[in-house]
């Protein structure tokens, strides 16, 4: 289920077969801080008993930052999982996506490349852990999608794969 009024939108996930009915609720609302977005997001799993508040800002047109949290117990301060992203477009063809663990310090990077057309290369770097690099190219009659997977310094790990979407 989606409603949209004034600005805001309520979401939520419905189960006929689950004798509580509701599975999740999200409500979103963007307000205006100083001329910029702000969207704010909370939202809650009633099956896994998890809520969760995502905040999105505009910065500017390159640039913007989003945090979000999820916890069952939202009351212990360890409880909570946060992340921080910042997406920013360095120029019309490249992007670059950060994301940083808070409670790890860990950080993720994306780095997002547009080829021409509407093919793309994106490459997901996880230090001490993965590389992902995956290729995305509109054929004539569909899009190829090649991905390549190497745990971190461990190219005999590696797994290359290759797939076809038909547009018939």
């Amino acid at each position: 289920m989606d409603y949209v009024n004034s600005g805001t939108r309520v979401q939520a996930a419905l189960d006929s077969a689950k004798q509580t009915l509701l599975n999740s609720v999200e409500l979103s609302r963007t307000f205006q801080v100083d001329g910029r977005d702000l969207e704010v997001s909370p939202a809650y799993d009633l099956g896994s008993a998890v809520a969760s508040v995502r905040a999105r800002l505009n910065l500017n047109s390159e640039t913007n930052v989003e945090v979000n949290m999820e916890s069952a117990d939202f009351t212990s301060r360890d409880a909570i999982d946060a992340s921080m992203t910042v997406e920013h477009s360095i120029d019309a063809k490249n992007s670059i996506k950060p994301t940083f663990n808070l409670n790890s310090g860990s950080v993720e990077y994306e780095y997002t490349r547009g080829l021409g057309g509407d093919a793309e290369l994106t490459v997901n770097a996880n230090p001490g852990n993965t590389l992902n690099v995956q290729w995305d190219d509109p054929g004539s009659r569909g899009l190829w999608t090649t991905s390549v997977y190497m745990p971190w310094g461990k190219p005999s790990g590696s797994k290359v794969s290759f797939k076809r979407k038909f547009a018939l």
